[in-house]
């Protein structure tokens, strides 16, 4: 699967998301794909990391980590939750 397939699919991930995502974070989510899409993979791991390790809730936590997935973060030495 394409990346830019794989990017559309996140952007309505986030959508279904929106009860266990605020709206600051789904804000910042889509900066983070812009950054993606120019090839900042590192901008994208430490912002992503940093959204979860701020996350308020549980539900929020576990949204942010499946997006973290998509983006292909995971395993990124910039990608730090603890």
């Amino acid at each position: 699967m394409s990346y830019t397939v794989k990017t559309e699919l996140a952007r309505m991930d986030v959508e279904q998301h929106l009860p266990t995502v605020n709206k600051s974070e789904q804000r910042e989510l889509l900066t983070l794909y812009t950054y993606r899409r120019l090839g900042h993979v590192d901008t994208v791991a430490r912002g992503l990391s940093a959204l979860i390790r701020a996350a308020r809730t549980k539900k929020s936590r576990d949204a942010l980590m499946a997006q973290a997935d998509i983006l292909e973060v995971v395993g990124h030495p910039e990608f730090i939750v603890s």
